[in-house]
């Protein structure tokens, strides 16, 4: 008899014990890939992080409240029709507003695989072609880390990567429902990496 389904699911049972730390939070809100409809059949972009695995916590530094830097992300699967992309980070287990949106970031051109880790809050970003960043619900531009309440259970974080047919008509600064507005129909392609996150026992 094979040894590997016994290995693999030994593998599996460790992987689901590691993350299964603590319950999730029990509400949910509706993310913006629920929202946006596409522009005839969406294919799927995969989107990876040297940050974090999907499924897994994101590490303390990336949250409001360890050193509050965006994580580095990366993807493939852009459709060649696509001519820029956008990324909404957003929080469903949030309670007001859910969700919550943690980053704005669109007008990326779609030949950009990646994000670096740690991207300054400005409303544009000449490094990544003049790529534009929206208002989180914070209220501040570009990324806001996982802020969960610290007696809570903890949050799912979703990064989701959207391949869009042409430059969006869009100002720096754009809420979440501008841009949610301007992708409808527009999308040819979405991806999405969700991360957790739990407030640390000693969070002030």
């Amino acid at each position: 008899m094979s040894r590997w389904p016994a290995i693999t699911a030994t593998v599996w049972m460790a992987a689901t014990s590691l993350f299964a730390q603590a319950p999730l939070s029990p509400s949910s809100g509706t993310l913006a890939t629920q929202l946006v409809t596409g522009e005839g059949s969406t294919a799927t972009i995969v989107v990876t992080s040297s940050s974090a695995v999907a499924g897994g916590p994101l590490p303390l530094a990336y949250s409001d409240y360890g050193e509050k830097i965006s994580p580095a992300l990366r993807w493939m699967g852009v459709p060649e029709s696509a001519k820029s992309l956008a990324l909404i980070m957003e929080d469903p287990d949030a309670e007001e507003p859910n969700p919550f949106v943690h980053w704005l970031l669109y007008n990326l051109p779609a030949t950009v695989t990646s994000l670096p880790e740690a991207l300054p809050g400005l409303p544009r970003l000449p490094e990544l072609a003049g790529a534009l960043q929206g208002r989180n619900s914070k209220g501040t531009i570009g990324y806001f880390g996982p802020h969960p309440p610290r007696t809570g259970p903890r949050h799912r974080y979703h990064f989701q990567i959207f391949a869009v047919t042409e430059m969006l008509s869009l100002l720096p600064s754009a809420s979440r429902e501008a841009l949610l507005a301007a992708l409808n129909g527009r999308a040819v392609a979405t991806g999405d990496l969700t991360v957790t996150f739990q407030a640390p026992v000693n969070a002030r």
